[in-house]
């Protein structure tokens, strides 16, 4: 189990996309019965830009990130060392300009190593 906090800052050219992020995560997994390794976790957070797109808005743009990750792993079938393993992530970013509004579920299959 995990338990964070983070904050990023991007300094780009144009101040429109410079911005300040800051959130919190969460994250427990293990391993249960008949070889299955479970995940679960998410993040929420706020950005923060430095200036306004005036073709936009007059204001500065405003995001609340969401994620959820969901994965499973079968350790009882192995290919050269490596496990079939799903991950199922959500993204979804609200932001105070609608262009920039995402709603993304992703499903990705890979082969895993477990220890």
């Amino acid at each position: 189990a995990s338990l964070g906090g983070f904050a990023r800052r991007d300094w780009l050219n144009a101040a429109a996309f410079s911005n300040t992020e800051a959130g919190v995560t969460a994250n427990i997994g293990g391993e249960l019965s008949f070889g299955l390794n479970v995940g679960i976790g998410g993040s929420v957070s706020h950005a923060m830009f430095d200036a306004a797109m005036p073709l936009f808005s007059a204001d500065p743009r405003r995001d609340w990130r969401l994620s959820g990750r969901l994965t499973v792993g079968y350790r009882k079938v192995r290919v050269l060392g490596f496990s079939p393993q799903l991950n199922l992530t959500y993204i979804k970013n609200g932001s105070s300009l609608t262009l920039f509004d995402t709603d993304r579920l992703r499903l990705r299959m890979s082969l895993a190593r477990f220890f």
